[in-house]
């Protein structure tokens, strides 16, 4: 989302003159799209480096950055980021209130002020970009479910009033140094290649213009927030970074992810920060030390031997430095190109030709000299005496880089098969660094069984990984010889062996293998030194990352270009190596790509569903003893109880309560849409129920809904006639159908008939995706509230399973048998993401016999339900609500008993509260409380059902649990006030109408509405008094050599019911000084103060409203910025505009021109014109153009309400002299017209 401001430009293309411009210090480069060194801003950024890399890899940002993002997708895109800046208008607006009158933040209200000015400028960028793409930016702008979820967090942010400045800066920065960072890496990216459709978009937020608006915010943040606590700045600023990747991938029609088959990475100074060849030279000169009998009681003697041994280990470093250096220079030409490789220039493509042979004649080469340099090793025995217990001690002092542990687990973890080649000397030094012997410490202590199963999840990933690498040579005494056990020692065989994986690769595929990490998929290899050339060549992705300087000085010799890693294809193309074919560059030769981190890499990889949870600054990777698989996961939590309210704000609650990682859910994640979800129930003849039901709200709610049948019921209105089992093959065979072929995003199950079809359908879930929550919980959030999705591409490793355990129909009816409950608590349960039971399910899968009679028994309930191993509980309180009503009507109807004749108090009795059914949610650390008005009605039939339903659809938009209950009581509540009196059937139980729920969806799947305030219903008017409506103009005072205040105070004492400023050329911060003084005199009077055209001016001086006319932002758009409370005008010439004014939200309308005017260049309508569409419209109507006391009384005839007038008394010698006459005019003319309509009427009525 963008929030671009209209910040002063420099030079256009010389950083250091943007940056002396912006008052930033020399040497910084604006233009690479990062903070300011030295501030809270770059901490913060750096802090979200895992964020930064999931966008900038984005299918959304690469697509548009190729030029190949679909239209349509877009198309919402920009809708969706115009009403993001509404919001972000009024963000600006509540933290510009926030600085108040304080001395120290009058400052900070000065820049905020400025930076709201530029909101003008964003959304008219925008309507540029909607008119080229065919958007019709004067339509309502519906929120899709991921920008609804950032609107409602920005919103809260920023209106808290226990937040501060710096916090409110701490949740808007991120959306704009995002832009910029991604404007600028694209740019570089795409450098010289052709324009598209979207190179606009990248021009725009790599600019000079636009790259000031983030540099200014973050200046202002660093001097007001170095006081705040910085943890809950970081909160802020990460919050923001995700739901910023999740509205990319909210788009419909958005890009499939890059699907990657195959990881290959070197080792040293690749997953390592160093080369450990030194560590464990290291380690074998203490072994020898430790092991010398000459030694033994002598520190004389012993640190005589470490100072021979370690001169040994030094000549031997030299001497190969000092060979290699002669080998080089006999092998690479010292020209420019390599030269300025070699200083670390990259990011470009050589302009040298490839020359293939002289690249593998160079390999060749350095590859004679490896292993000649590792015999030398050899013979001087410096590898001799190393036991392994030295070498796992030895790797516990290994530090890797931030991130490439965790991306080889999530590797494992997403079933990506991995390899490492390396010409390390020790594959055991290499195993004991990446998979550390702690399981084997747990098994010796009394583990618990998560352990255990973190025990086998290791072991599982190890025997996913392979490693190629050479080994020591260990003697019968378990001491190492000295030798080598040879398999990689050089570029050549590196080479060798990734031909091979690559032919594994290619054999699997063509086998037809399943699973995700089949040969399908494209192959990447990570590497850093010279060594690495072959395998990334031969790699469809060759990725460097580290700073060597050899390898960039060989690849610029031999013709090899070098490009940012986001500048890699989607799809890499079909030859054995893309980097040579897919390249974008003009060369013929090939293209390697470079990170800038393995958060990076992971992102490439694995798209947006890859959250690193280790921050980047607080852990360097060492390993240390612990496992570098282990997630970071923050447990803690403020609260145990949080209320969550439905309708308005709900979403703010929901969005804050859930502190979910914020990733899309398995839809987004595959790139499907509408979301298949899959409903497992049973048939309802009547349509009320079961499969019926589902369907119907799947598609309501934007998904796609299919279905596996588990009983065939006869039904109606009345009750259940009889029900016939799907026999437990054909359940199964239906499931396999489903899921061998069209996997859903999503899994709801309803009536299972008997425990056979409850183990069928665990079985299945089990195969198929789902696990229990303990074995997901890595995958979770904060609070397990995270979508369960693994990394990458693939299938994610917790599919969300909504259980709805139903065993008594809503008439009453049992519609399981007793050994259901048994079954679903020891098999289906376990496997849920959340269970839905009502009341009395509840109390029977409790078995103790209990009733549940309060929130409190609720709440006790849903925390013992959790342990028996779902991931939530969510217990409907519904028929708690319906029996307080049936209690209050009982009162009542007592009342009247006792009282007859006072049945009017035994109503108010029974009204005089609102009874409200509440929902428990728990998640095993909070409690959340969903309320909303019971709806009496007998339309219950399928209620569960459908509440199920809702949830695993939003489940499968993206929404956490949290947001997606909040969605479905919002849906049920609607739906069920919209069927009150619904009447099919003569029996007690009536369905109701899912359909009333289709309007929710806007724009594709993704577009479900978070708050019904945002729908297109009719505005209640704000009331304005138009008789005397006076417009400033600059001109005007500036001939008479007056202020716009001192111009406003004639007016204002001549009898001015309406000012609106009008200012075209003054500086914005002037403008809305003015403006506020122009407030503070008129508002203690009554009189509003309307700033024509600049919405964002309104809202920074807090102006009463604002006036647009047809070619300004469109009246819609202003509504929804400005809120239902601020005065809306907009000028009109013909009924139709009228119609669409009223209909956009308009409080009023300025018709005209009425006579010729030099004011302004428009057509005259005429008074014909100004009662037609006053005759046609419904609102208040003021008269614009040529008007003043000598037309008066015709104008005001022709059904004005008043006239709008300029130089009538701004060009006046006496403004207020001028308007005093004017408003006489005015108001004779408009009692003259009232008394004239008094007189027709009765007519009227007598015609009539």
């Amino acid at each position: 989302m963008t929030a671009a401001t209209a910040a002063p430009a420099a030079a256009a293309s010389d950083p250091a003159a943007v940056a002396a411009a912006a008052g930033q210090p020399a040497g910084y480069d604006i233009f690479s799209g990062l903070p300011v060194p030295g501030g809270l801003s770059e901490r913060l950024w750096a802090d979200s480096q895992a964020e930064a890399m999931e966008a900038l890899h984005h299918p959304f940002v690469q697509a548009l950055a190729a030029g190949t993002l679909d239209r349509a997708c877009f198309q919402h895109y920009v809708l969706q980021d115009l009403f993001f800046l509404t919001r972000f208008a009024r963000a600006y607006a509540a933290a510009i209130d926030k600085c108040g009158t304080t001395p120290a933040l009058a400052a900070a209200k000065a820049v905020l002020a400025e930076l709201l000015l530029g909101v003008d400028a964003e959304l008219k960028l925008h309507g540029s970009y909607a008119a080229k793409w065919g958007v019709a930016v004067d339509e309502w702008v519906w929120p899709s479910a991921a920008t609804s979820q950032y609107t409602d967090f920005l919103m809260q942010v920023a209106t808290d009033p226990e937040t501060s400045v710096a916090e409110v800066l701490a949740a808007m920065i991120p959306c704009a140094r995002l832009y910029g960072f991604l404007g600028c890496q694209l740019a570089a990216a795409t450098q010289g290649l052709p324009r598209h459709a979207y190179s606009e978009w990248v021009a725009t937020y790599s600019g000079a213009e636009y790259l000031a608006s983030p540099v200014m915010k973050e200046e202002l943040f660093d001097k007001i927030a170095a006081a705040e606590p910085y943890d809950r700045l970081k909160q802020l600023y990460t919050r923001a970074m995700q739901l910023e990747v999740n509205f990319f991938s909210a788009q419909p029609n958005g890009p499939a992810p890059r699907h990657v088959g195959l990881l290959v990475c070197d080792f040293d100074d690749t997953i390592t920060e160093k080369d450990t060849i030194g560590t464990l030279l290291g380690a074998a000169v203490e072994a020898n030390v430790k092991a010398s009998a000459a030694a033994a009681g002598s520190p004389a003697a012993a640190d005589a031997l470490r100072q021979q041994l370690n001169t040994q280990v030094k000549n031997l470093a030299d001497n190969y430095m000092t060979k290699q250096q002669q080998l080089l220079a006999s092998l690479l030409p010292a020209d420019d190109d390599a030269s300025a490789a070699a200083a670390g220039v990259s990011n470009s493509v050589t302009n040298k030709s490839y020359d293939k042979d002289g690249l593998l004649a160079f390999c060749e080469a350095l590859s004679d000299f490896d292993v000649e340099m590792n015999q030398v090793v050899v013979d001087a025995g410096c590898l001799a005496g190393l036991t392994k217990a030295g070498v796992i001690a030895a790797a516990s002092n290994i530090t890797l880089r931030p991130g490439s542990a965790r991306t080889l687990s999530a590797a494992a973890a997403a079933g990506l098969p991995v390899a490492l080649l390396s010409v390390n000397w020790s594959k055991s030094l290499m195993q004991a660094v990446l998979q550390p012997a702690a399981a084997a410490a747990a098994a010796a202590a009394n583990s618990q069984p998560e352990q255990q199963q973190q025990q086998q999840q290791q072991q599982q990933q190890q025997q996913q990984m392979e490693i190629h690498a050479n080994e020591l040579v260990w003697g019968p005494d378990g001491v190492s010889t000295g030798d080598l056990q040879r398999e990689i020692q050089c570029a050549r065989d590196k080479g060798r062996v990734m031909d091979t994986l690559l032919q594994q690769h290619r054999s699997s595929s063509s086998s037809g293998s399943s699973g995700s990490g089949s040969g399908s998929g494209a192959v990447v290899y990570v590497g850093d030194s010279s060594s690495d050339i072959l395998p990334l060549l031969k790699a469809d992705y060759g990725i460097i990352i580290g700073s060597n300087k050899l390898l960039r000085k060989a690849l610029a010799a031999f013709g090899v270009g070098l490009q940012p890693l986001c500048s890699a294809p989607m799809t890499p193309s079909s030859s054995s190596s893309s980097s040579s074919s897919s390249s974008s560059s003009s060369s013929e030769g090939p293209v390697l790509y470079e990170a800038s981190s393995w958060q990076e890499i992971a992102a490439f990889l694995f798209g947006p569903t890859w959250h690193d949870t280790t921050s980047s600054s607080s852990s360097n990777g060492a390993v240390n003893g612990a496992s570098p698989y282990a997630a970071a996961e923050d447990g803690s939590s403020s609260s145990s109880m949080i209320r969550v309210p439905t309708g308005r704000g709900a979403a703010v609650v929901a969005a804050a309560a859930a502190a979910a990682a914020g990733s899309v859910g398995a839809a987004a994640a595959l790139g499907l849409s509408p979301p298949p979800v899959l409903t497992i129930a049973g048939s309802d003849t009547g349509g009320g129920a079961g499969i019926q039901a589902d369907l119907k709200t799947i598609m309501a709610n934007g998904g796609f809904g299919m279905t596996v049948l588990t009983a065939l019921t006869a039904q109606n209105s009345t009750g259940v006639q009889g029900i016939f089992v799907v026999p437990p093959p054909f359940l199964r065979q239906q499931l396999d159908s489903i899921f061998t072929d069209l996997p859903p995003a999503a899994v709801k199950t309803g009536m299972l008939p008997d425990a056979a079809a409850v183990e069928a359908v665990a079985a299945a879930l089990r195969q198929y995706g789902a696990a229990s929550s303990s074995s997901s919980s890595s995958s979770s959030g904060a609070n397990g509230f995270g979508n369960g999705s693994a990394p990458g591409n693939r299938q994610p490793q917790a599919l969300p399973v909504v259980v709805d355990p139903v065993m008594v129909s809503t008439s009453g009816h049992a519609l399981a048998k007793q050994s259901v409950c048994v079954a679903l608590k020891q098999h289906l349960i376990p496997l849920a993401t959340m269970i839905t039971p009502n009341l009395a399910e509840a109390q029977a899968l409790l078995g103790d016999g209990r009733t549940l009679n309060s929130l409190e028994d609720m709440q006790q309930a849903a925390a013992e339900l959790h342990q028996l191993g779902c991931t939530s509980v969510l217990i409907k309180g519904g028929h708690l609500a319906e029996k307080k009503q049936q209690d209050r009507r009982a009162a009542a109807a007592a009342a009247c008993r006792k009282a007859p004749g006072l049945q009017e108090t035994a109503q108010q009795l029974q009204d005089e509260e609102i009874v409200y059914a509440v929902d428990v949610l728990y998640d095993g650390e909070r409690c959340y409380y969903f309320t909303a008005p019971f709806i009496e009605t007998t339309n219950t039939h399928g209620t569960g059902c459908t509440l199920a339903a809702a949830i695993a659809t939003a489940l499968a938009n993206g929404q956490t649990p949290v947001q997606a209950v909040h969605t479905a009581k919002d849906y049920l509540t609607s739906v069920l006030a919209a069927s009150v009196g619904l009447g099919f059937g003569a029996g007690p139980q009536h369905p109701f109408n899912h359909s009333a729920g289709f309007g929710r969806v806007q724009g594709g799947p993704m577009g479900l509405a978070s708050n019904k305030t945002e729908r297109p219903v009719k505005h209640r008017l704000n009331p304005v008094d138009l008789r005397m409506y006076v417009v400033t103009d600059a001109g005007c005072n500036a001939k008479a050599g007056r202020t716009l205040l001192q111009a406003v105070e004639g007016a204002v004492a001549g009898g001015a019911t309406v000012v609106q400023i009008r200012e075209k050329d003054i500086d914005g911060g002037q403008y809305i000084e003015e403006a506020r003084a122009v407030i503070r005199l008129c508002r203690p009077r009554g009189i509003p103060v309307i700033i024509n055209d600049r919405v964002d001016v309104a809202i920074a001086a807090g102006a009463d409203g604002v006036h647009v006319g047809q070619s300004d932002i469109p009246a819609r758009l202003v509504r929804q910025m400005i809120g239902p409370d601020k005065i809306l005008g907009v000028s009109v010439k013909t009924p139709a505009e009228a119609a669409k004014a009223q209909a956009d939200g308009a409080d009023y309308i300025g018709v005209g021109a009425v006579f010729p005017t030099g004011t302004k260049a428009s057509s005259v309508i005429g008074l014909s014109g100004v009662a037609e569409v006053c005759r046609s419209a419904s609102l208040p109507a003021v008269a614009i153009g040529g008007v003043g006391a000598h037309n008066a009384k015709e104008t005001i005839a022709a059904g004005v309400e008043g006239l709008a007038v300029v130089s009538a008394v701004f060009a006046a010698p006496d403004v207020a002299a001028a308007t005093r006459e004017l408003r006489q005019a005015v108001d004779a003319a408009v009692d003259a017209h009232a008394e004239q309509q008094q007189q027709v009427e009765p007519v009227a009525a007598v015609v009539a």
